[in-house]
C-alpha cells in the first residue's frame, strides 16, 4: 500500500429526515398572519436521532445525517472510517491522518517479515511515532530492497473540500490537496517553473499539481476512492442507517466497510489470497 486516500464528499449517509420545528401555536411557520421577519432562527431537533446533524446533499439540499470520512488504500480497501457530526471537511484532515497512519501501521505489523537489512527488524515500526502521527518515509531507510517499503504511505490525496492553509502546513505524511474541482486543477506541464524557496504552501501545492508526476498521482484518487463511495451506497445498500445514534451508526458503517473489504479480498488472485492468509 503505497498510497492512501481520504475522502468524504459525496457520501451522505443519514437517518430519516424527520425534523420538528419548535414554534408555539402550530403550523410550520407559526400561527397564520404572524410574520417571522426579524426573529431569531427557531430551534430544530431530530426526534429519531438527536446525534445527527443537517448535511449538504449532492443536489445542494439538506440531509439529516452524518459526515462519513473514509481512508482508502491504493488497492481499493477501506483502511479506516469515521463518522462525524461536523459537515465541514476541512476540520477532518488533521484528525483523520493519525487514524489512517495507525491503520496502515497495524496492517504492516500483522504481515511484516521483520527483514529490514538496516535494522534486522521492522524499520516502519522503529520510526513510527507512538501516537501514530507519522510513519516512515522512503528517505529514512537506506535499503531500497527492504520489504517494508511495500507498506510505506506514499502520498495522501484529498479533494478540494480539504483545501486550507492550515491543512497544507499540517504535520504528517506527504499529501496532495486539490484547490478546486477537476476543471480548476492546473494543467500538467513538463516546462512549469518551480516556485521560489520561500513560496507559501498554496503556491508550492499548485506547482506540484502542475507537474506531470503530481498530476498523474492525483488522478489516481478518482479511480480509487470514488468507486468505494458508490460501492458503499449501491452494493451494501448503505444509503440510510438502520439504527440511531452516532455510536450505533458508526458500527454500521464499520460493518459495511468490512463486508466491502471481504468481497474484494475474495476476488483476489488465489495465489495472492494464500500469501495474505499465510502472512
Amino acid at each position: 500500500m503505497d498510497v492512501l486516500h481520504e475522502h468524504c464528499a459525496g457520501l451522505d449517509i443519514g437517518g430519516f429526515p424527520v425534523i420538528v420545528q419548535v414554534i408555539p401555536g402550530g403550523g410550520k411557520r407559526g400561527p397564520r398572519g404572524n410574520s417571522g421577519k426579524g426573529r431569531l432562527p427557531q430551534v430544530r431537533r431530530n426526534v429519531t436521532d438527536p446525534d445527527s446533524r443537517q448535511m449538504q446533499g449532492a443536489d445542494g439540499g439538506a440531509l439529516q445525517g452524518y459526515n462519513a470520512q473514509l481512508a482508502v488504500g491504493a488497492d481499493g480497501l477501506i483502511m479506516a472510517c469515521e463518522l462525524v457530526q461536523d459537515s465541514n471537511d476541512r476540520r477532518q484532515l488533521k484528525p483523520m491522518m493519525p487514524v489512517t497512519v495507525a491503520a496502515a501501521l497495524a496492517v504492516h505489523q500483522a504481515r511484516c517479515l521483520r527483514q529490514c537489512p538496516d535494522l534486522g527488524g521492522c524499520c516502519i515500526e522503529a520510526f513510527a511515532s507512538p501516537k501514530g502521527a507519522g510513519i516512515l518515509s522512503a528517505s529514512e531507510c537506506s535499503q531500497t530492497s527492504c520489504p517494508c517499503t511495500l507498506d510505506w504511505i506514499g502520498t495522501l490525496l484529498f479533494d478540494s473540500g480539504y483545501w486550507s492553509e492550515e491543512n497544507l502546513n499540517a504535520p504528517g505524511p506527504d499529501r496532495l490537496i486539490a484547490p478546486g474541482k477537476a476543471r480548476d486543477l492546473p494543467q500538467a506541464d513538463h516546462n512549469v517553473k518551480p516556485p521560489p524557496e520561500d513560496a507559501d504552501a498554496a503556491t508550492q501545492m499548485l506547482y506540484r499539481l502542475a507537474t506531470e508526476d503530481g498530476s498523474a498521482t492525483y488522478k489516481r484518487r478518482a479511480a480509487t476512492v470514488e468507486p468505494v463511495n458508490g460501492q458503499l451506497k449501491d452494493r451494501t445498500r448503505l444509503r440510510r442507517f438502520a439504527r440511531r445514534g452516532r455510536t450505533a451508526c458508526q458500527s454500521e458503517l464499520e460493518l459495511a466497510a468490512l463486508v466491502l473489504n471481504l468481497r474484494k479480498f475474495c476476488r483476489l488472485d488465489p495465489r495472492l489470497r494464500a500469501t495474505a492468509l499465510a502472512a
